[in-house]
């Protein structure tokens, strides 16, 4: 089927079974799972032992299934964030060091095993690595470009070998900032990152694009590293070094979106999954979700 013929996917990023149910009545036919949120909130959908292996939470995975398949929506991942450097435990790891590649490669494998057996999580979306932490390097720029090159590369054969069919998205970011700085704030990052792999994608994050002043959609597009997925929505675009208060995750509109019209003509020709990650999905009515996710469609059609 041509591209353009598939249905669009529109999306929320939620954070715990009553956003998931929220989400299906406001008209949405996919979900990103915030895997750290739902933890956060009582949900486990796996758990990560200290022996570097992943274990999948069955009975919470059968309940994700179940909605899925009666309501008929898509149901994609987003990967925990990193929050310190510590193998052990799964906000730890950082393919920015060799020594995590064995763990962050069993987890995707781990999804890819839970998508074949439960067609859920077909799109996976990862940070790329961490490499400083309130202010202290912990990563120099190139070793942790070259190193995530090489578990990119370890991660492309594994799938090319056993024909995995998920998707995964290395997602860009902002500019450094004191509290937390990551690779994937200059569009070359990537190129180095994922120059010599078949299977992996991106995620391009429109409201992140507005805070990265070495980033631009067009000159990654140029790399023929394929979107699997857009994080789309909006911010005012007013840098804070300090913190991450800039990256508000509003609704995306013209005023809030560099190159709001651009984004909507590659989703017209390309249908690639949008997700509306919005950091407050509580302060938006039904209503108002409602007629943004029905002229969403209406614009993309």
């Amino acid at each position: 089927m041509h591209a353009w013929m598939r249905e669009q996917l529109i999306g929320l990023s939620v954070k715990s079974w009553d956003e998931l149910m929220r989400a299906i009545t406001l008209g949405a036919n996919m979900v990103e799972i915030k895997f750290e949120k739902f933890a956060e909130n009582g949900t486990s959908f796996y758990v990560y032992r200290r022996n570097g292996r992943f274990y999948p939470d069955r009975k919470n995975l059968g309940r994700l299934t179940s909605i899925a398949e009666e309501n008929n929506i898509s149901i994609q991942s987003h990967l925990p964030i990193e929050r310190c450097v510590d193998v052990n435990q799964e906000t730890g790891i950082n393919v920015g060091f060799l020594s995590h590649h064995e763990p962050a490669l069993r987890r995707f494998v781990m999804l890819e095993e839970i998508y074949r057996e439960r067609g859920i999580f077909s799109v996976n979306t990862v940070h790329p690595p961490t490499i400083s932490f309130d202010g202290r390097q912990i990563l120099g720029i190139d070793e942790a470009l070259e190193n995530a090159r090489i578990f990119f590369e370890k991660l492309d054969v594994i799938r090319l070998r056993e024909k995995h069919q998920t998707l995964i998205g290395v997602e860009n970011q902002t500019s450094p900032k004191f509290m937390a700085a990551c690779l994937g704030d200059h569009s070359d990052h990537f190129k180095k990152m994922l120059r010599n792999t078949r299977t992996i994608g991106t995620t391009i994050d429109s409201g992140h694009r507005l805070l990265a002043e070495h980033f631009t959609v067009t000159e990654l597009l140029g790399f023929s590293l394929p979107p699997v997925n857009f994080h789309f929505h909006g911010n005012a675009g007013e840098f804070r070094l300090q913190d991450f208060d800039d990256d508000q995750h509003m609704l995306p509109t013209q005023e809030n979106v560099k190159g709001y019209d651009n984004y909507i003509r590659y989703f017209c020709r390309h249908r690639t999954p949008i997700v509306l990650e919005l950091s407050h999905l509580e302060q938006y009515s039904n209503k108002e979700l409602i007629d943004f996710i029905a002229n969403l469609k209406r614009e993309t059609e």
